[in-house]
């Protein structure tokens, strides 16, 4: 169960630890890196880390879209760190990874800080009632669902708040994700804030107490040499 992919894969989850344990941070989420299969740079882990980690009390965070916890269990160790707050994990897990998501919860030893919500998110959001510090969508990436998810959770997000959206700049090759961010995470009416770290966007909702800037270490190498290693790719292709 906890060796999934193959050689190629393993390399990548070795690398991607190293990497983040050359930055602040980064041992706390290395030994995560290493042992869960997923699709998450480094940097955009240390970034879930941090943002888990600096959230404003009482530090809920929602995550749409789970998998077998690679993301998950980022967020929750910076919670872990913090002292107090909750990850709460919602996928209907579709793909049947739901039992590798909860055995990976407790091997890492997570379970205080990840209640795990085996349901589709746009049933879980209408009857949602907890103050919301930070949404990370990362669920279905077809427009329709991207565009549902953040509508259903954004009136939970409470003010200075954060909605992070996974797959959804030009480092990805999900067009659903990016339609939705390029409309939505702007500066304006909503929010007061907005950027981008390799394939996450993120916008900050105005009304904070204070200005919440979890730090983006690595964005400026590591999203450069994305994006070499992208046009090299697409050159070769051609």
């Amino acid at each position: 169960m906890h060796s999934v992919g193959g050689l190629s894969d393993r390399l990548r989850r070795a690398a991607d630890s190293v990497l983040a344990l050359s930055m602040p941070g980064g041992r706390h989420v290395a030994s995560v890196l290493l042992g869960i299969e997923g699709y998450l740079y480094p940097h955009e882990a240390l970034y879930l880390y941090w943002l888990a980690r600096t959230a404003p009390d009482p530090a809920n965070i929602i995550e749409v879209g789970s998998l077998r916890g690679r993301s998950t269990l980022c967020l929750a160790a910076g919670v872990r760190q913090r002292g107090h707050g909750r990850v709460y994990a919602v996928d209907p897990h579709v793909y049947g990874t739901l039992l590798e998501l909860r055995a990976n919860i407790e091997r890492f030893g997570f379970q205080r800080q990840v209640t795990v919500v085996p349901e589709r998110s746009i049933e879980v959001a209408p009857r949602w009632g907890e103050p919301i510090q930070a949404i990370f969508i990362d669920g279905d990436h077809t427009w329709a669902a991207v565009e549902a998810d953040v509508c259903l959770w954004l009136p939970h997000l409470q003010p200075g708040g954060m909605l992070v959206m996974h797959d959804s700049t030009e480092l990805s090759g999900f067009e659903g994700p990016r339609q939705v961010a390029k409309e939505v995470c702007r500066v304006g009416e909503m929010f007061e804030a907005a950027g981008t770290l390799a394939s996450i966007t993120w916008a900050r909702r105005r009304g904070g107490a204070i200005d919440w800037n979890p730090p983006e270490y690595g964005k400026r190498l590591l999203d450069y040499i994305i994006r070499k290693r992208a046009a090299k790719a697409s050159h070769a292709w051609r």
